[in-house]
């Protein structure tokens, strides 16, 4: 259990030659926001009151990265590690200046690693991962946690010219799994699969509000700042204090009609698929983290994570898959 007592804050701007400056003494303000798939990471910050030297300095490209270490006294962590790509100076009112600072995490292996590369015949998917994994090396990525690749061998040779991150996307959806660059490292999980610890989420362990469950069987959570919570991580909520989904707008009405068939064409010509209402409410109190955004104020009241979640249905009889860290 995590007791939040204490908040902890670090933020560390970095320059090219290694120059490093702590900020958290000043007041910080910032939004963090992640992905569910491959997308980049992205977090802005409003630094209020720096000095004039610093200002200029951040203003002027000197320091070329920011990382954010936060959470409460037993339980801080990495909550960003990207490179700063742009920079603003301004008057919020006639006491406070504040330097605004837009950030992305890996940025430039997203933009520009390429790949050029054949594999001969009996490569496995594994062999994909690895010659894609090497072009992002370049560019400050390292390997975190990643799924295990199945270990089918193919008859043919592969070749690979372009961006990695497209051959990237194409892997997960051969393999099932997804993937996104966290705090410089690449990382991939199952779909549908979760990390190995439970993190129970209650008044006492950070819960704020009430979560809100949503149709399709997810839930968006709001909590205090917690590093341990990470993108495909399981968390249990009760579900005594869960909203309901919110129905007003569904015609049940609809209900009552014969589905489409499997494969059967709806109103536009796409495959139509039946709408399954029940599934917000036919939850085990699992669920299972796709997405993390963060906002906090480190002189404010605002400290906190909203998760944006799917239901992890039948828990006992389909344990969790694991991914496993090469």
């Amino acid at each position: 259990m995590s007791y939040n007592w204490l908040r902890s804050c670090t933020l560390l701007i970095t320059a090219p030659g290694g120059r490093t400056l702590d900020l958290a003494n000043l007041r910080c303000v910032f939004t963090l926001q992640g992905w569910t798939t491959s997308q980049w990471g992205s977090a802005v910050f409003k630094i209020y009151n720096l000095s004039d030297d610093t200002a200029n300095a951040i203003q002027a490209g000197e320091f070329s990265s920011i990382q954010l270490i936060a959470g409460y006294q037993n339980n801080s962590g990495i909550l960003f590690d990207g490179k700063i790509r742009y920079s603003s100076r301004s008057l919020e009112n006639k006491t406070d200046q504040v330097v605004t600072i837009q950030a992305v995490d890996s940025h430039d292996a997203k933009v520009y690693a390429t790949i050029n590369q054949t594999l001969g015949k009996g490569y496995d998917a594994a062999r994909v991962d690895a010659a894609l994994m090497q072009t992002f090396e370049p560019y400050g990525v390292t390997r975190g946690r990643t799924a295990k690749m199945p270990d089918t061998k193919y008859p043919r040779s592969k070749a690979m010219f372009g961006r990695s991150t497209v051959y990237q996307d194409l892997l997960a959806k051969q393999c099932r799994f997804l993937w996104q660059f966290i705090n410089g490292q690449y990382v991939s999980i199952f779909e549908d699969a979760s990390l190995d610890d439970v993190i129970v989420l209650n008044g006492r362990t950070g819960l704020l509000g009430v979560p809100t469950q949503t149709i399709g069987g997810g839930a968006v959570i709001r909590c205090l700042i917690n590093p341990t919570i990470q993108w495909g991580s399981l968390v249990q909520v009760e579900l005594q204090s869960a909203r309901e989904a919110n129905f007003n707008a569904v015609d049940f009405g609809d209900l009552k009609k014969t589905p489409p068939a499997a494969g059967g064409k709806d109103q536009t010509g796409a495959t139509a698929k039946p709408t399954d209402y029940t599934s917000a409410t036919a939850t085990t109190g699992y669920f299972i983290v796709n997405s993390i955004n963060c906002q906090g104020d480190t002189m404010g009241d605002d400290w906190y994570m909203d998760l944006n979640c799917t239901a992890h249905n039948d828990l006992v009889d389909k344990p969790p898959q694991h991914s496993s860290k090469n």
